[in-house]
């Protein structure tokens, strides 16, 4: 198998020009003047980000897509917050069985909600298609976001024209290899259907996925709908590995449709909601749903390091279990945070990796035990 080498820098969502790093995220700056603003903005906000070059797009529909399409109308382009035009984002309708009642829900990257320029925030327009190639603005409110660097996926409730959305169906179905996927989102104001997205390989959280579509023109993709080829909504687009060796061995990272099940159980609970944490094919511990993991350390039976990482920013699933398996540890010890809305900017997801975090946790896992063997927490100020 020929090995690839990749760069570990982040592209952050709110980028405008081409990506060249490891990790890409499809947030898409905008350019030129406000043109068409239809949110809450005030005109002098509105005004300001005129200025600053931020233009809200209403998308369309390019040659060769069929109007027609039923899946067109399960995505819509999120692109305006209450304070005016943001970056564009891709975004998914889904719905799903709670209680016995079907719900309905959104669904964006989180990382299109985290703290920087221009982000989403916690209430926006998102463009719904409506049929012969028209959209329409619709209000939308994230009702329970986790973090950026690991789920990396918030949903939402429609505030008005819920009428308008037709929502996918999240797959039962095992997605695998030999599997084909298609793709639905938006990208640079312009619909996007990515086909030919197959199953590469996948970690607890996510599927990777071929990714067969130009680099310099996958922003705004973040948020799109990865379909199977009944489909159905197998996972939600959250950015691309990116191949040194050739453009065509890029890698797409899809979350997992059913960790959307799990955030629509966090938000019926107050936020509180789980999902597991598996490492070294182990379940380690139910990690909270806003929980990100920031460091790792692993260990011999002597006490000794064998290895030891620090994440700052996407924890990297594959490379942990890749280690655990080439050096066999004893234990494995990390350091679990929370995100949390920003204080100074309620609208914006917040991810605290310093000492000030109080929400931070460290385990000790051992592996032959199968148990957490040691737990710390800071002292409360």
């Amino acid at each position: 198998m020929r090995k690839q080498l990749i760069l570990f820098i982040l592209i952050f969502a709110f980028a405008a020009g081409p990506a060249r790093a490891q990790w890409q995220r499809s947030g898409q700056a905008l350019r030129g003047s406000v043109s068409r603003v239809t949110s809450l903005a005030s005109s002098v906000e509105r005004e300001a980000l005129q200025t600053a070059g931020i233009n809200a797009l209403t998308p369309t529909v390019p040659a060769g897509i069929s109007l027609g399409n039923p899946f067109l109308h399960g995505i819509f382009q999120a692109r305006e917050n209450t304070i005016g035009p943001t970056n564009l984002f891709s975004g998914t309708v889904f719905q799903t069985e709670y209680n016995g009642r079907k719900e309905v829900y959104i669904a964006v990257a989180a990382h299109a909600l985290e703290s920087g320029s221009y982000v989403l925030g916690k209430e926006f327009i998102g463009d719904v298609y409506v049929g012969d190639g028209q959209f329409k603005p619709v209000h939308m409110k994230i009702v329970q976001p986790s973090a950026p660097s690991m789920l990396d996926v918030a949903i939402g409730v429609p505030l008005e024209g819920s009428e308008y959305l037709r929502p996918f169906t999240i797959s039962k179905k095992k997605f695998s290899l030999g599997d084909g996927g298609i793709s639905y989102g938006f990208a640079g104001g312009k619909v996007v259907i990515i086909p030919h997205r197959d199953y590469a390989s996948q970690t607890p959280l996510c599927y990777r996925t071929a990714m067969p579509y130009p680099r310099d023109d996958r922003m705004g993709l973040c948020g799109s709908a990865l379909l199977n080829e009944e489909g159905e909504l197998v996972g939600i687009h959250t950015g691309s590995t990116l191949s040194e060796i050739e453009e065509e061995k890029d890698i797409g990272h899809t979350t997992n449709s059913k960790m959307l099940n799990v955030l629509v159980d966090a938000y019926h609970h107050n936020g509180e909601g789980f999902f597991p944490l598996v490492l070294g094919g182990q379940k380690v511990l139910d990690l909270h749903v806003t929980s990100y993991i920031s460091f790792i350390k692993l260990f011999d039976s002597n006490g000794k390091l064998l290895w030891q990482r620090d994440f700052k920013s996407k924890f990297a699933y594959d490379q942990v279990d890749h280690k655990i398996a080439v050096l066999s540890p004893q234990s494995i010890e990390f350091t679990v945070r929370r995100v949390q809305w920003d204080p100074a900017h309620p609208d914006k997801l917040l991810e605290i990796r310093g000492s000030r975090d109080l929400t931070r946790r460290t385990y000790r896992y051992d592996f032959k035990e199968q148990k957490i063997v040691w737990e710390s927490r800071p002292k409360d100020r």
